[in-house]
């Protein structure tokens, strides 16, 4: 039994890997064919190979700088209109400056999903906001604000199974953060 818990998790993390990618992929939706996370991972979408191994070896560096200004844009655009909808009240307080957050969440998340160390990213970004005066649902809605956006940009591959994965992980994250 404990090799399939293994599997499991095993499968889990495969999918928060895959789905990541492909949220990350150009405003297009996961059918363009123009990626923002460089050449090696372009297969994953609109051709029958997928090399998994590919996509544990590129770095949450090299996909920051691949992406677009504009991709960075509308991802940053699609983010902040869920984050807004949970935290309002932080509407006077978050940064205009688009670019520089939405560098950070990618490269937080995409180091999460790579299985990089996590706690000390953890802790500076906890550090990092504690001038702001966060509480808890404002970490609450920056999880589940992420989770609605990869949604958002999966379409239609975002199955119940997927979200519910995507948002265990938010939880747990968000947990970790407060």
């Amino acid at each position: 039994m404990k090799a399939l818990e293994v599997s499991n998790v095993a499968a889990q993390q495969e999918l928060l890997r895959i789905s990541w990618r492909l949220a990350c992929n150009s405003y297009g939706g996961a059918e363009s064919q123009r990626s923002l996370v460089g050449d090696d991972e372009k297969m994953l979408v609109g051709t029958p190979t997928l090399k998994p191994s590919s996509l544990r070896t590129q770095s949450s560096t090299s996909m920051k700088t691949e992406m677009e200004d504009s991709d960075l844009r509308k991802f940053h655009e699609e983010f902040v209109d869920q984050f807004l909808t949970y935290c309002p009240d932080l509407k006077h307080a978050y940064p205009i400056g688009y670019l520089i957050i939405a560098k950070m969440i990618i490269s937080f998340i995409s180091s999460m999903v790579n299985e990089k160390q996590m706690e000390p990213m953890i802790a500076r970004f906890a550090r990092s906001h504690v001038k702001y005066d966060l509480d808890q649902n404002h970490f609450n809605g920056f999880g589940h604000a992420l989770v609605l956006t990869i949604q958002k940009r999966l379409g239609k591959i975002a199955t119940v199974g997927l979200v519910q994965i995507w948002s265990k992980v938010m939880r747990n994250l968000v947990g970790c953060m407060w």
